[in-house]
């Protein structure tokens, strides 16, 4: 069982601006505690570290938290906002249904963490890490990750609406029925990943690279405008479909067993097949412009139809 505070915490705590300067330099250290429905708006924490803690319901804004570790720690429904997260480190800890609002993370690591119900909204990520992280249902809305690593991560039901993903990577994750909904995307890459019901919907931007990635239920793309798609040594991905969008290169290079890949009302300034292998392609009611090139390939049924 975790143990309360001490008194003299409680009462610190209970005035933050009193707290902040006496552990300005020092830090803040607990392990083993419990700190339950707190408003600790304005905190300044520094250089801390807090350990096997669960702490409940507690409310930040304004508040500022950098250089600091929570290891083994259980969040629940903690509501953070308008607060800054600079170089910490979460280990082994469990989110459920936080809220992150107007949050910005730099140089932050989550690792071995698990999110629950965890709703972020007009936050930013900056050259942060994510490994084998978890996350359940989760909805972002207006986020921004820019130089952001996902490594071997688990998506479940996880939506991304309205936000940015800029040079960064999800590597060896799995995606479950994750939705990309009017993201605008620049240099990102996939690599090694898992898909199953995934989909981008209105996307714009540079486009995405895909290397390596494997799905049973593989890959959807929905009105999007992007520059390039680009898939590279993929194997076993099934069911990918391009519908009405528009991508100025599409490119697969060393793909093996591409099960019924379809494209539909789309439109193509250059469609390249290069040493891949596809099962029943079929393109329908769409527009392919520009120089265009299948090499080396196997396409076990193609079907064109207007």
């Amino acid at each position: 069982m975790k143990q309360e505070l001490s008194d003299r915490d409680k009462a610190l705590l209970s005035n933050i601006d009193q707290f902040n300067s006496t552990f300005r330099d020092s830090g803040w250290h607990v392990s083993n505690v419990s700190i339950q429905s707190r408003d600790l708006s304005r905190i300044q924490l520094n250089n801390s570290s807090i350990r096997q803690a669960e702490i409940t319901q507690i409310v930040i804004k304004d508040g500022v938290v950098q250089n600091t570790t929570f290891e083994d720690v259980n969040f629940i429904s903690p509501s953070f906002n308008n607060t800054e997260f600079n170089n910490v480190q979460f280990i082994d800890s469990v989110f459920d249904y936080p809220k992150f609002m107007s949050v910005k993370f730099t140089g932050t690591k989550f690792t071995n963490c698990k999110f629950k119900g965890v709703k972020v909204e007009n936050s930013q990520f900056n050259t942060s890490l994510f490994e084998e992280t978890s996350d359940e249902r989760g909805v972002f809305v207006n986020a921004e990750f820019d130089n952001t690593r996902f490594n071997n991560n688990k998506f479940n039901y996880s939506s991304f609406y309205n936000g940015k993903i800029n040079n960064s990577v999800f590597l060896s994750s799995s995606l479950k029925d994750v939705k990309f909904y009017d993201m605008q995307t620049s240099e990102v890459m996939f690599e090694n990943d898992t898909f199953n019901g995934t989909t981008f919907t209105k996307g714009t931007g540079a486009g995405l690279k895909f290397s390596r990635c494997r799905g049973e239920k593989g890959l959807t793309f929905v009105r999007t405008t992007l520059e390039n798609i680009i898939f590279e040594d993929c194997n076993d991905l099934r069911y990918l479909t391009i519908h009405g969008t528009t991508v100025n290169n599409l490119s697969f290079n060393r793909n093996q067993n591409i099960i019924n890949p379809a494209l539909n009302e789309s439109k193509l300034n250059s469609l390249s097949i290069r040493n891949s292998e596809f099962s029943q392609f079929d393109i329908e009611e769409s527009e392919i412009t520009g120089n265009s090139l299948i090499s080396n390939s196997v396409i076990k049924g193609f079907n064109f139809s207007s």
